[in-house]
């Protein structure tokens, strides 16, 4: 969903009291929102599903009997990607933490002023858009991964660097199959003939973050062993680490030396 700003902004207000939400929605208003209140998270979710305009949403964590804010927002958020702030007079870090865990679009204490609420809308609307372009970005990087014709993995650099994807180019070379692959590591595969080999290209990249046309040598699934040019990069992916790896017949030329 891609907000312009220079329209006037659709705020979904979720708030129990009624009269703090007429009094909020008065402030909003006089600050060029658009706004549409919600009494309890059931309500709120049934209008955000009617109204595709909606832009923000400003959710109240307690919202008397029913549904709590914090099970409407991810209900919603399993629907759609959209910016939501959560508002509440609880400060203390458990309930904190609890929202986190939900949106990064930040966390409004109720006692706040208008000022400080529309720059905490205004702030969430660009880091929503940075997210985006963050998204649109590694789609186009997913289709080219998944469609070139050289072997390339990805691996999770939290958690032993087990596969995470591969492409069919790579599962070719190896001989297993994509279900095989993930969720394995290359030394559980025995995809290493020597293994000093495997410890001294993860020393090049734990020192300088990358590693280029490493020669070494690769064992596949019927045992037969291929000299591969290994190049390794550190790669952010959904803001978690990855390890992006590409194995090549021949050396290939990096042009930002």
């Amino acid at each position: 969903m891609k907000i312009n700003l220079n329209k006037q902004l659709k705020v979904l207000l979720v708030e129990d009291e009624a009269l703090l939400a007429l009094t909020e929605k008065k402030s909003l208003e006089l600050y060029g929102y658009t706004v549409t209140c919600a009494p309890s998270g059931e309500e709120a979710i049934d209008v955000f599903r009617k109204d595709p305009t909606i832009g923000i949403i400003l959710m109240d964590i307690n919202l008397g009997h029913g549904m709590e804010g914090t099970e409407a927002a991810k209900l919603i958020l399993k629907e759609k990607d959209i910016p939501l702030i959560f508002v509440s007079s609880h400060t203390d870090k458990e309930v904190v933490t609890k929202t986190e865990g939900i949106t990064s679009y930040g966390y409004v204490v109720k006692s706040s002023t208008i000022t400080v609420l529309d720059a905490s809308i205004k702030m969430a609307l660009k880091l929503f858009r940075a997210n985006q372009k963050l998204k649109e970005s590694e789609e186009k990087f997913m289709k080219a991964f998944h469609f070139t014709p050289t072997p390339m993995a990805i691996h999770d650099f939290s958690n032993r660097n087990v596969f995470v994807d591969c492409n069919k180019a790579f599962e070719s070379i190896v001989g297993y199959s994509k279900d095989e692959i993930i969720g394995k590591t290359a030394l559980e595969l025995g995809l290493y003939v020597n293994l000093e080999e495997r410890n001294e290209f993860l020393n090049i990249l734990k020192e300088q973050g990358f590693v280029r046309n490493f020669r070494n040598s690769l064992k596949t699934k019927a045992g037969k062993e291929l000299i591969r040019y290994l190049s390794l990069s550190q790669m952010t992916i959904s803001n978690k680490e990855h390890i992006f790896s590409v194995q090549t017949e021949a050396p290939i030329e990096f042009f930002d030396k």
